[in-house]
């Protein structure tokens, strides 16, 4: 098969074709998403991308069909975590941007996304610093895990141990979310009293334990038979 070298669409589906040609089964087949022309990107692997007067160009690109949902301002997570979500949002568009102009482009994708889950400011909101404690080498410090109750209440904690100059190292953690309580595919699998001596619980184990060797007892006389 002869395939034109001119760039376009159709050269490139007649390109496909041939390939799919070679097969005896016939059932390979491509559909090539080409650009209309030279203005037009095309997404690739998180990224749009055209050839522009001979030059690669691309730019941070999200699918139209996927829903603007991040990790929200108002979510049950630390201050530093958000922080840390947004700025890698920006790192992702900046290392996918080719030129300013794209980048300034790439850079607003992200903005209406960050703007939709809570954020006023996004692009001030990344620049905020969060506290570095001085660390000492020669001093053992302990972990403390807490779970996570709001903003406030664990700056607090971070202020007395830094004013108490306790070697303490705050990790806050997800609490329960009420989803996994109330919405559990296995609350229990094995439900169990709390108390520690129990008559009904004796019982019933005494009761389980007598079943368990009648079983056995019978498995025996069949196979003996």
């Amino acid at each position: 098969a002869v395939v034109s070298t001119q760039s376009t669409g159709g050269s490139a589906q007649q390109f496909f074709d041939a390939i799919g040609l070679q097969d005896p089964d016939q059932r390979i087949s491509w559909e090539v998403d080409y650009p209309v022309s030279e203005d037009t990107f095309t997404p690739f692997l998180g990224s749009a991308v055209r050839v522009h007067n001979g030059v690669v160009e691309s730019k941070f690109y999200r699918k139209g069909t996927r829903k603007d949902i991040a990790l929200h301002h108002r979510s049950h997570h630390p201050l530093e975590t958000k922080i840390q979500t947004a700025r890698n949002f920006y790192s992702t568009a900046e290392q996918s941007s080719s030129s300013a102009e794209l980048l300034e482009q790439s850079f607003e994708i992200v903005d209406r996304l960050l703007v939709a889950n809570g954020y006023e400011n996004p692009r001030e909101f990344v620049k905020r610093r969060t506290p570095r404690k001085p660390t000492n080498k020669t001093e053992t410090r302990v972990c403390l895990k807490l779970p996570y109750v709001s903003e406030t209440v664990s700056c607090e904690i971070r202020k007395f141990i830094v004013r108490k100059s306790l070697p303490i190292d705050l990790v806050c953690t997800p609490g329960i979310k009420l989803r996994s309580v109330l919405c559990s595919s296995r609350p229990e699998d094995k439900p169990s009293c709390s108390r520690d001596v129990c008559k009904i619980c004796r019982g019933l184990q005494a009761e389980e334990m007598e079943k368990k060797k009648v079983g056995e007892e019978e498995k025996k006389k069949k196979k003996k038979k």
